[in-house]
């Protein structure tokens, strides 16, 4: 499995469209020590650093994510 990276590499000239999913802990114990901000930061920094951004929405069945 790619990683995300390697993945809007891959996308960033086509006209293929990502949802990407991001997922969030499930556990009251690991959702205190979960960055939720941090890891969406850290999502979509890639996405335009690699000027994907037309590829590329974001979903989350995640409250605190959405």
């Amino acid at each position: 499995m790619p990683t995300l990276e390697e993945l809007l590499t891959l996308v960033k000239d086509s006209n293929m469209l990502l949802n990407i999913e991001l997922k969030g802990p499930l556990t009251d114990e690991v959702k205190t020590l979960y960055n939720y901000d941090l890891a969406c930061s850290s999502a979509h920094e890639l996405v335009v650093k690699y000027q994907a951004s037309k590829n590329v929405m974001f979903s989350s069945f995640c409250p605190e994510i959405v």
